[in-house]
């Protein structure tokens, strides 16, 4: 008698621990989500400030050239980026995401959209990169430190490849 009862609580407790996790899965997934909407708002607002406020102090982009970026040269990448002045629509979609404890593994694909008239003619480009990304939990939130781009970069124009 006191086995099915044993087996019946252990079920349920296995139950309820599952559906915690799930639930924080998602609440992780939407205060990440919350992150790069930010991200993408300071984006395409030219916020630099605003931008690095989302970054650890010691963020890294690594692409697979070797190369990297920091928060310091992301900064000279928005003054020159403002000075050109290109309007950019930027989006994030999450593919996966692994919670540990403080930290988060998601990877990403990020879209950036803008036009730009040379010569009379409007191009409409768009670049799409893919990066697994690391998060971390602060006192303040979620921070991006780490970003892995994944795959090449592709660039298309008007939804042609661009060489």
């Amino acid at each position: 008698m006191k086995r099915p009862f044993v087996t019946i609580c252990l079920a349920i407790s296995a139950a309820t621990a599952a559906a915690a996790a799930i639930a924080t899965g998602r609440s992780v997934r939407k205060e990440v989500q919350s992150a790069y909407n930010a991200l993408a708002k300071a984006d395409e607002k030219g916020d630099i400030k605003a931008y690095l406020a989302i970054l650890t102090p010691d963020f890294k982009l690594k692409y697979l050239s070797g190369k990297f970026e920091t928060c310091e040269s992301l900064q000279n990448q928005f003054s020159m980026r403002s000075k050109n002045d290109p309007s950019v629509k930027t989006s994030f979609s999450i593919e996966s995401l692994t919670s540990k404890g403080p930290e988060t593994v998601v990877i990403v694909t990020r879209q950036d959209r803008w036009s730009y008239t040379e010569k009379g003619v409007i191009s409409k480009i768009e670049k799409v990169m893919k990066y697994r990304a690391t998060w971390v939990k602060t006192k303040t939130g979620w921070k991006l430190r780490l970003e892995d781009e994944l795959e090449e970069s592709k660039m298309y124009e008007i939804g042609k490849p661009l060489k």
